[in-house]
């Protein structure tokens, strides 16, 4: 799991790995989580900073 801040234009401001199960792949989560955009959460009709809680699968093969 990985806890992005979230800014009012979308783009991912900070990401926190909040639990893992594989140590070794928290370095790509959070490289991948800084990639993202989002569109922006909306409050009293404009948009606001928000945390959210993004899960992280990965598949060895």
């Amino acid at each position: 799991m990985v806890r992005l801040l979230v800014g009012k234009d979308g783009t991912v401001r900070q990401a926190v790995v909040e639990h893992s199960t594989a140590e070794i792949l928290n370095d790509a989560a959070l490289d991948a989580a800084r990639l993202f955009r989002f569109t922006p959460a909306i409050m009293n009709n404009g948009p606001v900073t928000v945390w959210v809680l993004f899960p992280f699968t990965f598949r060895l093969r």
